[in-house]
């Protein structure tokens, strides 16, 4: 199926349309997402990524870490849930700085992966993924390269903040900043046909205004914004 990049007219950040159905990304992370990684493509949650670039990721987690830190004051004792928390890396580095809390992922194969780190982790479809897995509330969830991937981000967002976090509770995104200036220079260059547009593992598309306004709408004060490098 084709599809093309519009503006949502309700939320105003980028999307494919037509919209991937429920069932097609569902779908998708059951059979493809990881299974994709084994065949060549290039994923940076696979787990072959995840081994091969330890030493970067772990920066990336420690830069992560610290951001935490400086806004809530501590990571020891810190309910966290990671949510589409791939293998668990992220949560597993996060719980050896003290926190406690669980993972959240579609895919079967991490959420195994996940426990035999000795993390809590449940399996949830990626559809079900505003639901909380469990009663108590956190201080913090995080989604590390995973709002791109939602049908519906706006509603998810908004049970974080009604459903899932305590009082006062803090949300870290991560998350590409794609149709940025130096993509469109190397498309326009070399074409190459929008490489970074692909659903339906990556539905949505955001810069900086876009994500910004999208999290005012849904409950939340943004207090940082940062950048891993000029992508």
């Amino acid at each position: 199926m084709s599809h093309r990049i519009l503006r949502d007219p309700d939320w105003g950040y980028l999307r494919v349309d037509p919209i991937p159905s429920a069932d097609e990304v569902d779908r998708f992370y059951r059979e493809e997402f990881y299974a994709r990684a084994r065949a060549g493509y290039i994923n940076d949650s696979g787990q072959d990524n995840l081994e091969e670039e330890a030493e970067y990721h772990r920066r990336a987690y420690n830069d992560l870490a610290t951001l935490i830190e400086a806004h809530l004051g501590r990571l020891a004792g810190l309910r966290v849930a990671d949510v589409g928390c791939g293998y668990g890396h992220f949560l597993h580095f996060m719980t050896g700085r003290g926190a406690n809390g669980y993972g959240v992922e579609p895919v079967e194969e991490g959420v195994a992966h996940a426990r035999s780190l000795g993390l809590a982790a449940h399996c949830l479809p990626i559809e079900a993924l505003a639901t909380p897995p469990e009663a108590e509330r956190v201080d913090l969830v995080t989604m590390i390269n995973v709002l791109e991937h939602l049908r519906e981000p706006a509603n998810i967002l908004a049970d974080f903040s009604s459903n899932w976090l305590v009082e006062g509770g803090h949300l870290l995104l991560r998350i590409p900043n794609d149709f940025n200036r130096w993509q469109e220079i190397a498309d326009e260059s070399h074409g190459l046909k929008q490489w970074w547009v692909v659903p339906p593992q990556h539905i949505n598309y955001f810069d900086r205004d876009a994500i910004s306004h999208l999290l005012a709408r849904t409950g939340f004060d943004i207090v940082e914004v940062t950048a891993t490098f000029p992508l």
